[in-house]
């Protein structure tokens, strides 16, 4: 990555350099994998509806939410899941509930979760992702925090 200041086409200036590698998985094997959830806040009835049919929806980039949110996690699962699961965790990490995984994505093969937040109290939260293949499993998490 290189940043250039305003200055003539044909001797830029070039305020920074930055050169860095990125390893990028091999998705095409029967490994399980995930993807990054994306978080969607929706407040309304009608912007859950819009953005659960929006392939385009931008993801929110907070992870305090209050309690009136209504979140809608979407997730893509590589390789041959034979399982996949969530679960709602406490800050120390204990396990509080499942949570419903449904692939009915807007995009095919996406996975997506209706999470309203009503029901917790303020606080501390993360969001475990589970897919399970006979490769192994893959596991991420969503750290929330749940305010007022």
């Amino acid at each position: 990555m290189t940043v250039e200041g305003p200055s003539a086409a044909s001797h830029p200036d070039v305020i920074e350099t930055e050169t860095r590698d990125i390893v990028v998985p091999d998705l095409s094997g029967s490994r399980v994998a995930l993807s990054t959830p994306a978080v969607f806040i929706a407040r309304t009835a009608r912007d859950f509806r819009e953005l659960s049919v929006d392939a385009s929806a931008i993801p929110a980039v907070t992870r305090q939410f209050s309690r009136t949110d209504r979140l809608l996690i979407r997730f893509e699962v590589y390789g041959a899941p034979t399982a996949v699961s969530a679960r709602l965790l406490n800050r120390g990490g204990d396990a509080m509930t499942p949570l419903p995984v449904d692939i009915s994505g807007p995009r095919p093969g996406e996975y997506v979760m209706d999470f309203p937040l009503a029901t917790l109290a303020r606080g501390d939260y993360v969001v475990e992702i589970t897919a399970k293949g006979e490769t192994g499993e893959a596991k991420e998490l969503i750290p929330i925090r749940v305010t007022g």
